[in-house]
C-alpha cells in the first residue's frame, strides 16, 4: 500500500514554497518518473488522442541523458 501525506499551510505562498522544496529534494530520475506518470494519466483520460502523439513525446537515449544533465544542472544552481 502506498502512503499518502499532506502538508497543511495557512497560505498559498507557503504551500507553493513547500511544493518547491519537496520537488527539489527529488532526484532527476524521480522527477522524470513523476512526469511520466502524469503523462500516462493524461492519455488515459484523453483516450481520443492517437498513439503517434504519445510516441513522439517519449525521451530515448541521448535525449534522456541530456534531459537528466539539464535537470541536475538546474538543481545545483
Amino acid at each position: 500500500m502506498k502512503k499518502v501525506w499532506l502538508n497543511k499551510t495557512n497560505s498559498f505562498q507557503k504551500a507553493e514554497e513547500f511544493d518547491d522544496q519537496y520537488n527539489l529534494s527529488l532526484s532527476p530520475e524521480e522527477r522524470l518518473s513523476a512526469v511520466q506518470l502524469l503523462r500516462e494519466e493524461y492519455f488515459k483520460i484523453n483516450k481520443d488522442l492517437k498513439n503517434e502523439n504519445r510516441k513522439a513525446c517519449l525521451l530515448t537515449g541521448r535525449d534522456y541523458e541530456e534531459f537528466l544533465r539539464l535537470l541536475n544542472k538546474s538543481k545545483s544552481e
